[in-house]
């Protein structure tokens, strides 16, 4: 007998967001059009924070879809953030994303009897959460905080008042989406502070880059209500909590999920849907789901190992084009995203390019200068000198440092909690909080069933023959083909296993129990079992009543994705 893996990764391509109200910590932006009749546009955030004795750090990933004279983003503060605003980097997102993304894993199980050999390793993935001193001058002043750092122009505001603060931004060109002034009430109050920000002229919408916010707050939370102005349906929120313990969401549900409605055979492609319906079998569809919760472990290492990005010192001395850019590799840049902004004003594309190679050419701009400087050596000499000091301090600044800034958030922390969950702008009526759980389990982001083919009965290849399918419940279903997995009418069935309550310390509250309505298994311990109806006209019903199958148990009609 023998075992293969099919891995199946299922990354949903979710948003996030997040901050706070008073003695809470918000991180979550509110786009703003320059007309009030223009839709507002948000693509939506991402967001990784810690939390520890009432001060939050907050890395957000700002997504937008617009014009860069459009782009305006509002987010409440409980507090004047320390060190004003910082940079962030991508590469913190795209590396937490896929260190703990969920994964679907079937191991199929092939017996001597097959003929076939199941080959090799079939993978796939999709794409793809105490109210502030006055003023240092204790009096009523409006722009507390106003500077500029890489793309970005920003102001803090206090927000004791709305109207003052709306006019300041419309004065300033964040216009005020039509609604926004029906929702921001709850975080207008003495003590509290918008952000708002907006690119510097000359820079695009390539030019957006994740920020950096410390404040203090007691929570860190999402103001979700002020969201749902700007919000898409079943918005994706997807947040990562560094601390001491398991993070939890304090004031919405928990879900588990019911996993035979993952799609285990096609890479585990409707898990964002599953994802969907589960929670909004939660009451006002508020619940989260914990996709991972375990060491930090997997990310040491990843964004500040040992002699990354080399010396400063070595750097701002290289003027040649090609060996900079060469250090730069060698050194471990990752080309491409941010950084191509900052290459583009030091180094153009050669005059001339095709296509194809102005589209990639600051994903390798080292190869593709050297083929220009051996090709065109004259003209290269010419057009691309440059200040690497200049340089240099440009890359410390938006690259180099928010980079090592972030590795260092997982050599400081030993856990983090990756949730997630989608609400519609309708289901957006309270503010989610966060907090920690030491009593809770590690939950794994691997989740591995097996297939075992049934070759003695019939074979016709690894997809159309027989088997037996076990998810990691242990619910057993007999399968006449992997196709027949996806194919299974599961109508009735709850998308939830549970939905439940955490606290702070404890077990779970469990405030929905759907263990009676799951499926049950149609295949036993003796090796398979199945209904009359998944039988017929497969020509194996000798073959089932020999192995004396079980039927299959009906369940009560539940709640779909669409409520």
């Amino acid at each position: 007998m023998t075992r293969t893996t099919t891995t199946l990764a299922a990354l949903c391509s979710a948003t996030a967001l997040v901050m706070l109200a008073p003695n809470r910590a918000d991180a979550c932006g509110c786009f703003a059009p320059p007309d009030p009749s223009v839709p507002v546009v948000q693509a939506g955030e991402r967001i990784v924070f810690a939390h520890e004795d009432g001060m939050v750090t907050a890395h957000i990933q700002i997504q937008y879809q617009g014009d860069a004279s459009e782009f305006g983003w509002l987010l409440p503060l409980p507090a004047v953030p320390e060190e004003g605003l910082k940079l962030g980097v991508e590469e913190l997102f795209s590396q937490i994303i896929n260190t703990t993304q969920p994964k679907y894993r079937v191991d199929r199980i092939t017996p001597d009897s097959c003929e076939f050999q199941f080959g090799g390793r079939l993978a796939g993935s999709f794409n793809d959460s105490a109210q502030s001193p006055p003023n240092a001058e204790g009096g009523e002043k409006l722009v507390v905080l106003q500077d500029s750092i890489g793309p970005y122009d920003y102001v803090v505001l206090d927000a004791s008042t709305k109207d003052e603060m709306f006019d300041w931004l419309v004065e300033n060109g964040y216009f005020i989406p039509t609604g926004t002034e029906d929702v921001v009430q709850p975080y207008i109050y003495s003590g509290a502070y918008f952000l708002a920000l907006k690119l510097r002229k000359g820079n695009d919408v390539g030019d957006v880059q994740p920020v950096v916010l410390r404040y203090k707050a007691d929570y860190a939370m999402i103001p979700i209500v002020l969201t749902s102005v700007a919000a898409n349906p079943d918005m994706g929120i997807q947040v990562w909590v560094l601390g001491e313990h398991r993070a939890i969401p304090r004031n919405y549900r928990h879900t588990i999920l019911n996993e035979e409605h993952i799609d285990w055979f096609n890479a585990g492609a409707n898990y964002n849907d599953v994802v969907i319906a589960a929670t909004n079998e939660a009451t006002d569809g508020q619940s989260f789901v914990t996709e991972y919760a375990g060491s930090v472990e997997p990310m040491r290492g990843l964004l500040n190992y040992d002699g990354r990005f080399g010396s400063y010192e070595e750097i701002k001395r290289i003027t040649d084009a090609v060996e900079f850019l060469r250090y730069m590799r060698q050194r471990g840049f990752t080309f491409g995203g941010a950084l191509t902004t900052v290459l583009q004003a030091y180094f153009p594309v050669p005059a001339g390019s095709d296509p194809f190679v102005a589209d990639d050419f600051y994903n390798f701009p080292d190869a593709y200068l050297d083929q220009y400087k051996r090709d065109r050596p004259e003209a290269y000499a010419e057009e691309y000198q440059f200040d690497p000091v200049e340089l240099a301090d440009k890359l410390w600044e938006r690259i180099v440092v928010p980079t090592l800034d972030a590795g260092a958030l997982f050599d400081k922390w030993p856990k983090m909690t990756r949730m997630y969950t989608t609400l519609s702008p309708d289901e957006m009526t309270r503010d989610p909080v966060f907090s920690f759980n030491p009593d809770l389990p590690d939950v794994e982001s691997e989740h591995v069933a097996t297939f075992t083919y049934l070759c003695d009965a019939t074979q016709d290849g690894a997809n159309n023959t027989p088997g037996i399918f076990e998810l990691p419940d242990g619910r057993r279903f007999y399968l006449e083909n992997t196709g027949a997995w996806t194919a299974k009418n599961r109508s009735s069935v709850p998308y939830s296993r549970r939905i439940e309550f955490l606290r702070e310390e404890g077990p779970p509250t469990i405030e929905v129990d759907n263990s009676a309505d799951l499926s049950s298994s149609t295949a036993g311990d003796n090796g398979c079992a199945c209904s009359a109806s998944e039988t017929a006209g497969n020509g194996l019903a000798s073959l089932l009543a020999l192995l004396g199958l079980g039927g299959f148990a009906l369940t009560r009609r539940f709640r779909g994705p669409n409520r």
